[in-house]
């Protein structure tokens, strides 16, 4: 038996990874605005996680950033599968890295 403490997952909205960006560049919600032209009340809509990360939006991020759109679209693909009740992933077969 595996005695090890188990941590229950809890999904991360996009907004969130956004807010630690901002913080570890010291930027403002204001000056990811200007640097992407989206609107400062949809940035602090996203980070407060109200608010989907857009096609849009990755592609701006990216440019300011540098941070590929790739990423923001899977970091919120990921987060809206894991907030559907219910719903389990695929046992891995055919995913990526996993031989399939």
């Amino acid at each position: 038996m595996n005695n090890k403490a188990r941590v229950p997952f809890v999904a991360t909205h996009p907004g969130e990874l956004i807010k630690d960006e901002l913080k570890e560049r010291g930027l403002t919600q204001k000056k990811l605005a200007e640097m992407t032209g989206i609107k400062a009340s949809v940035i602090c809509e996203t980070i407060s996680g109200k608010r989907s990360v857009s096609l849009n939006m990755a592609v701006a991020l990216e440019k300011a950033l540098g941070i590929p759109a790739d990423i923001w679209m899977n970091l919120q693909t990921q987060y809206n599968l894991a907030t559907v009740p219910g719903y389990k992933p695929p046992s891995g077969k055919g995913r990526r890295g996993n031989g399939g």
